[in-house]
């Protein structure tokens, strides 16, 4: 789907957008009057009989004809609750229209690309309806949860590593001290750095980090957020499909927690965003 800089202008045809960047002009008279390729339409419209949920996206500057500046768009990604599917767009067969379709996997054989190309609207439409399918929730549970457990282990080996970058610093003055037999005026002196002064300023700080990196491997869930639903994932458990209301509340706490947070930061007893779209959170028992 379009991320939170992008913004999506109706076509004409249900569920069919055209999508702008800030660098793009929407007050231009061929964006603001853009159309979907009459060519096109017919299939879009067919597709959508059969997939109303299904949206489809022009990118791009778009064609034009001879006798006016307005944008004309050929070339759509068909998306399904924020899931790419396919690509169509018009192409050429023995010099006359035709429709293309390509697609990085299918239904039976997700291994194997779908790339179709026919003049003929209904045997494009069904190959595509008959071929192009959504991703399982457990394909995509396992795919955001692989990434979100590594994401999260980095997190803490960070946190790890700079634990203990910082003892390291600490220490000269501890030892500095303690070999002076004692004397005060030798452990002011070995203190008395950048680097120390800035060691001992975070060391508390970083400890809490620590107790949290500790915590992040204990009972945990994935959470991953659709246009029309959650995804969920237990560490030990199957993924099931959510609504943000039917989630329990210490989910729902910890997920508007993490939606204020940066991108793989670390919040302490809660777990770590790490996606735009996808949280590691650390499971409470209900109260």
């Amino acid at each position: 789907m379009t991320n939170t800089m992008e913004t999506r202008h109706p076509l004409g045809i249900h569920n069919t957008y055209w999508v702008s960047t800030n660098a793009d002009n929407i007050t231009l008279t061929r964006n603001k009057e853009a159309i979907v390729h009459p060519f096109m339409a017919p299939l879009i419209e067919a597709l959508q009989l059969k997939r109303p949920s299904w949206e489809f996206e022009a990118r791009g500057y778009g064609g034009s004809t001879p006798s006016t500046d307005q944008a004309i768009h050929s070339a759509f990604y068909i998306y399904d609750n924020g899931e790419e599917l396919c690509r169509i767009d018009r192409g050429y067969v023995n010099g006359a229209y035709a429709y293309e379709a390509r697609s990085p996997r299918i239904s039976a054989k997700r291994h194997i690309g779908l790339s179709k190309r026919s003049k003929n609207l209904k045997t494009i439409a069904s190959e595509i309806l008959k071929q192009v399918y959504p991703l399982t929730l457990d394909e995509i549970a396992n795919k955001q949860y692989s990434r979100a457990y590594d994401a999260a282990q980095q997190v803490t080996h960070s946190i790890r590593r700079e634990h203990s970058s910082n003892l390291g610093l600490l220490s000269v003055s501890m030892l500095a001290y303690l070999s002076s037999g004692g004397r005060w005026s030798e452990f002011e002196a070995a203190i008395d750095t950048p680097a120390v002064m800035q060691a001992k300023a975070r060391h508390f700080s970083l400890t809490e980090d620590l107790r949290a990196a500790a915590d992040i491997n204990k009972d945990h869930t994935v959470l991953v957020e659709r246009p029309r639903d959650i995804v969920v994932k237990p560490v030990n458990g199957a993924a099931y499909s959510s609504s943000l209301e039917a989630l329990p509340d210490h989910m729902k706490t910890s997920l508007a927690l993490l939606k204020m947070s940066d991108v793989n930061t670390l919040v302490n007893g809660v777990g770590v965003r790490v996606e735009a779209d996808t949280f590691y959170i650390i499971n409470r028992e209900e109260v």
